[in-house]
């Protein structure tokens, strides 16, 4: 499941659509904004009951939650660079609370590329090719230790660098430290 920005992702999100259509043991279903897409790409896939469109908040975490994994992005456009680097994806601490894998589709030196190669904690792809991608992950659903371990990295990740209340104190430390 992907949910999130399906403009500035949009490009990738349609060929990794596209890779895994059809695809026997693998679903891809991505939510949000998809008015900047071709018309042909919209309708097949929202046909396919691939792309879905924004919806309430309960709605959206009833969805989340029928997830087998997560699928977060980081662009591969060169202009992008810097941000990738330095922006770390929101949607990392927010899917880590289903406790399901994260697949991080990303150039390596992207901030969440980085992060799960580092904790292990997420599987990485970190080709451009949405062929890779269905490589990877047809492997890790065939993987049931690799999903659980990953699934237990999820949650560990939720009850420590993103728990909320963990980030809130680390704030208000920082600040009380700058405002001293």
């Amino acid at each position: 499941i992907y949910a999130g920005n399906l403009v500035g992702y949009g490009a990738m999100l349609m060929k990794a659509l596209e890779a895994l259509k059809g695809h026997p043991h693998i679903r891809l279903e991505v939510r949000g904004n998809s008015s900047s897409w071709p018309d042909s790409i919209k309708n097949e896939m929202s046909e396919l009951g691939l792309l879905l469109p924004f919806t309430s908040r309960d709605e959206l975490d009833r969805w989340l939650k029928t997830a087998d994994a997560f699928l977060i992005t980081q662009s591969f456009d060169e202009k992008s660079d810097r941000l990738m680097e330095t922006n770390f994806p929101s949607k990392l601490v927010e899917y880590a609370q289903y406790g399901k894998p994260l697949v991080l589709w990303g150039p390596a030196k992207a901030s969440g590329p980085q992060w799960a190669r580092n904790t292990g904690r997420g599987l990485v792809v970190d080709e451009e090719n949405p062929d890779q991608l269905r490589i990877a992950i047809e492997r890790l659903c065939h993987d049931e230790d690799e999903q659980q371990g990953l699934s237990n990295e999820a949650r560990a990740a939720a009850a420590g660098e993103f728990d909320p209340e963990l980030i809130q104190s680390q704030f208000r430390k920082y600040l009380s430290e700058i405002i001293s």
